[in-house]
């Protein structure tokens, strides 16, 4: 499954890592329980790219 994330720049990112959005929100959830809620939490995706999770503005699922 395909997630289009839109970061609050309006840069785009198309990653395969996730299985379905209940994944994605999962490991999102993981990810910034885990950093304590620093506003400096990072999230790999596709490709080696790191992207700070506070600057995610939206996704999309892609068929």
């Amino acid at each position: 499954m395909s997630i289009k994330i839109v970061m609050d720049s309006g840069k785009e990112y198309v990653t395969d890592e996730f299985e379905s959005k209940e994944d994605f929100h999962s490991k999102l959830a993981d990810l910034i329980k885990s950093s304590g809620g620093s506003i400096y939490t990072f999230m790999v995706i596709s490709g080696g790219i790191a992207i700070n999770v506070s600057h995610i503005s939206s996704y999309e699922v892609i068929d």
